[in-house]
């Protein structure tokens, strides 16, 4: 599945500053086709970092990510990495954490896998002590 980002975050109604300034492309044609940790993303993915300082930028830049979520304290920091990764969306928020969970719960709302509870067809043994 493919997801707008800035789609997203419009109707999260999620105040937000994209760097992405690669000719021809605007923050409202961001896509992505999954979410993954910082550390596993590929180019197609959608990541956060939460971190702050130098732990942040290093693990930015070793993300291969398409589009961050990053704290707006880290614009200044991370500005000289986006120019060098134009293929780098860096999406700055005030808290990337929260905005990567309500997308999450939007995204997923009603993909509930299985169901919960004791299937029909449990069986338990006389013999069965809890505790």
């Amino acid at each position: 599945m493919v997801w707008n980002v800035h789609a997203l975050l419009t109707e999260l109604g999620i105040d937000y500053y994209c760097s992405y300034e690669k000719s021809g492309n605007e923050d409202t044609s961001i896509t992505v086709n999954g979410i993954a940790p910082l550390n596993n993303a590929s180019s197609h993915d959608l990541a956060f970092c939460s971190s702050e300082g130098d732990e942040a930028v290093m693990a930015i830049s070793r993300s291969g990510a398409g589009v961050i979520f990053c704290k707006k304290s880290m614009e200044s920091l991370l500005s000289p990495i986006q120019k060098k990764r134009q293929q780098q969306c860096l999406i700055f928020l005030g808290n990337p954490r929260l905005a990567m969970m309500r997308i999450i719960k939007m995204i997923y709302k009603g993909q509930q896998k299985g169901s919960i509870g004791v299937s029909p067809k449990a069986v338990v043994s006389e013999t069965a002590k809890i505790g």
